[in-house]
């Protein structure tokens, strides 16, 4: 059904979930791996390019095989 939704919406398929609770917590779901990280930014592999989460004080809270919870201030989501 996302898939559904996503083509609706003209996305690639299997692309990485963003959940985002006001600006204090992201939850990032089917990344392909972290590929950087300090307090003002966090880059994550997603299918063929990369999401880069922006903001101060950001912290992995927690990490496992299905997602990353992001807390912090969060000012901006940039893909590429």
């Amino acid at each position: 059904m996302t898939d559904g939704i996503a083509g609706s919406l003209g996305l690639p398929p299997g692309g990485v979930q963003l959940v985002l609770w006001g600006r204090e917590q992201l939850l990032a779901r089917e990344h392909r791996g972290q590929l950087g990280y300090s307090t003002e930014e966090v880059i994550l592999a997603a299918g063929s390019g990369r999401n880069g989460i922006y903001g101060s004080g950001l912290i992995l809270s927690a990490m496992d095989a299905e997602g990353v919870l992001i807390r912090g201030r969060i000012d901006g989501v940039a893909y590429g």
